[in-house]
């Protein structure tokens, strides 16, 4: 095989799978066969290493505190002002936890691990509204199961105080059955519109009652809540409990292509193909639900490498800064700067616009969304500083109203210091004959227009050569 097509099979694996990777890493990879390196990369990526950023105990600490002050009524400007407090250090947690992640992917040695967490993190799109350990557990139950059974991963997460807040399931009791968390549970985790009915959402609702947490975050079931009535579900009747809805929704070969077809538009491409789609899904199926089998099918189709599903898709914001960080190894000394990254680019990891999560694709990108992608590689490269106005959220508007501190307040625009690049080991990880063009190939995941390249080849030092390419459209694909 030729060495151009090899690097390029394989600069584009690492770029779906991961967060792209570098020269040398290429270099040392590209006589592996990519059945080989697609193995050794699932492989890899199955060993689970949590996140423990959060402890649980002080978390737990906090939210006795504050249900209690809730409780309250006519609170006196001390207990005010400790519950501000209290909600300060909560939305602090949450943004170490959201920082960690972002650190964490931009440093692992096993990025398709975190990129598969990312991929189940939006399907399974779950706003935590005031615990950030919950947050925290249910992100390594994505990570740990992320290529292991889906009918464990999502009977855990299913499971999960996270999930079972942000749908109401915790409300979900006999004789007042709450239908949210069955209805997504269909309509957005497993199945799609179309393959279930509204009696199916009503009546295995009933057999998710009971389904609870306890202060600690714990599932429980609690029998006295719990429907055990007869229910009729696919046209099917029995004394089913939300396990069985499970397995019964499982059954079905429309939920392994559902899973599939949404895996495809993540790794693949933004408009799925539907015969590829449907051979992915049905090899889902056959394997039980192996997600490892799953990704490992189509990251050694033929298909994956067709021209048309190379160099054509929007990075999402986590992506782009991540790919960005780890290609000129970037340092980021505080994490608001991460942060305000996802911020001013439209995706702040753990607050998901909804239950359907981001939309993905072109809609990553509007006019200030582009300017601001175009601008934000040369600040960091240039001169290592930030200075852009960024979306706050309402949580933290909310913290803003109540208590005006430096460690609080969401500065519209901010100088950002702590950013060290090292262009050395930039340079250095190129062989030394190599011109700028190439390297700006490199870096690139698609062919570079007429008018880059006029601005490459004018630029009056390798640097500034490639600090432009990285300010183009064409590195906003991978």
């Amino acid at each position: 095989m030729a060495e151009n097509e090899n690097f390029q099979k394989i600069k584009h694996l690492y770029n779906r799978a991961g967060f792209g990777l570098h020269y040398s890493e290429l270099q040392k990879l590209s006589h592996t066969k990519l059945n080989k390196l697609v193995a050794d990369m699932i492989e890899k990526a199955k060993s689970d290493v949590p996140i423990t950023t959060i402890a649980p105990d002080h978390v737990k600490s906090v939210m006795l505190k504050n249900k209690g002050l809730t409780k309250k009524e006519g609170l006196s400007p001390e207990q005010l002002k400790e519950r501000q407090k209290l909600l300060v250090s909560l939305n602090k947690q949450l943004k170490n936890l959201n920082a960690e992640w972002v650190f964490r992917m931009m440093n692992t040695d096993s990025p398709l691990r975190e990129k598969m967490t990312l991929f189940w993190n939006n399907h399974f799109a779950c706003r935590e509204e005031g615990n950030p350990y919950f947050a925290q557990v249910l992100n390594n139950i994505q990570r740990k199961l992320a290529l292991g059974d889906f009918r464990m991963l999502l009977i855990e997460v299913s499971k999960s105080a996270s999930m079972l807040n942000f749908l109401n399931n915790q409300q979900n009791k006999k004789g007042k059955p709450n239908e949210n968390f069955a209805r997504e549970l269909m309509e957005l985790f497993t199945l799609g519109r179309g393959n279930y009915s509204e009696t199916d959402i009503k009546e295995s609702a009933r057999a998710f009652t009971g389904w609870a947490h306890d202060a600690a975050g714990n599932f429980e079931f609690n029998p006295k809540n719990h429907d055990n009535g007869i229910k009729t579900f696919f046209g099917k009747e029995g004394n089913f409990n939300g396990e069985d809805i499970i397995d019964m929704i499982l059954q079905k070969p429309e939920a392994a292509v559902f899973i599939a077809r949404k895996a495809y538009r993540f790794f693949v491409n933004d408009v799925p193909d539907e015969n590829h789609v449907q051979e992915l899904g049905n090899h889902f199926y056959k394997s039980k639900y192996d997600i490892a089998a799953m990704m490992n099918k189509m990251f050694t189709s033929d298909w994956f490498y067709a021209p048309e599903n190379m160099g054509n898709k929007i990075k999402s914001p986590v992506e782009f800064i991540v790919s960005l960080s780890r290609q000129f190894n970037v340092t980021y000394k505080r994490q608001e700067i991460i942060l305000q990254l996802q911020r001013g680019l439209g995706q702040t990891l753990f607050y998901p616009p909804n239950v359907a999560g981001w939309a993905g694709g072109r809609n990553w990108i509007d006019s200030s969304s582009l300017m601001l992608r175009l601008t934000i590689p040369s600040q960091i490269l240039n001169d290592s500083s930030l200075n852009f106005s960024a979306k706050t959220d309402p949580d933290d508007e909310n913290i803003v109203a109540m208590k005006h501190q430096d460690d609080v307040v969401v500065e519209a625009k901010k100088k950002a210091s702590g950013i060290e690049i090292n262009w050395d080991n930039f340079w250095s990880d190129f062989p030394k004959d190599y011109s700028v063009q190439q390297i700006a190939a490199f870096v690139l995941q698609c062919k570079p227009s007429t008018q880059l390249n006029q601005i490459i080849n004018s630029s009056v030092d390798k640097k500034n050569a490639i600090i432009k390419t990285v300010s183009s459209p064409e590195y906003q694909l991978c």
